[in-house]
């Protein structure tokens, strides 16, 4: 994960993967992904690996149905990270080193509850070639079971997404990014 200021910069130079939830707007955390990339190569030598991008992800026959099961089950997993990260408060604006969750919580407070990527295959799509077109090549981790969505639901969502979407993106061509090993990683840790 790498969120703050810190923690972008110790990713980069550890050569650690960056993680990136879909907690804010994708242009709003283009500058740390800039920022990670150009300190990745600051201290590796090399271009970064495509960043991971991690959210909930509704697939449904419908437009109706992706927006019924987001709205209440996407209300439920915001609802639990708020309270559980105390966001709705202020008082990560004191703490040193919770910058990132003192700009969590402001965004919180302002905007109310994020939104998953949910709809029919086709408007999924669209949402991740958007983001592609933003962000550039990037590593997808979606999560189809979240906020007490019914097992049978996400099992539909994900096998839609598997048989209408993923065949898709696997048609992305991109670059070939050679990847630390376990070894390297442990020794630059």
């Amino acid at each position: 994960m790498a969120s703050s200021e810190d923690s972008i910069e110790t990713a980069a130079r550890l050569k650690a993967r960056m993680l990136m939830f879909a907690d804010r707007p994708w242009p709003a955390r283009l500058p740390g992904i800039e920022r990670y990339r150009a300190l990745y190569a600051q201290y590796n030598g090399v271009a970064a690996p495509p960043v991971v991008t991690a959210d909930q992800c509704i697939c449904a026959p419908t437009s109706a149905e992706a927006n019924e099961l987001a709205e209440r089950h996407m209300a439920c997993f915001v609802d639990s990270n708020l309270e559980h990260y105390e966001l709705m408060s202020t008082h990560f604006t004191t703490a040193k080193g919770y910058d990132a969750y003192a700009k969590k919580s402001e965004i919180a407070r302002t905007t109310g509850r994020g939104v998953a990527v949910r709809s029919t295959p086709d408007e999924v799509l669209r949402a991740y070639e958007a983001r592609r077109e933003l962000l550039g090549d990037y590593e997808l981790n979606s999560s189809f079971r979240f906020g007490g969505i019914p097992f049978a639901k996400a099992e539909a969502s994900m096998r839609l997404f598997a048989k209408e979407v993923l065949p898709v993106l696997k048609e992305w061509r991109t670059e070939a990014v050679e990847l630390p090993s376990l070894e390297t990683a442990r020794t630059h840790a």
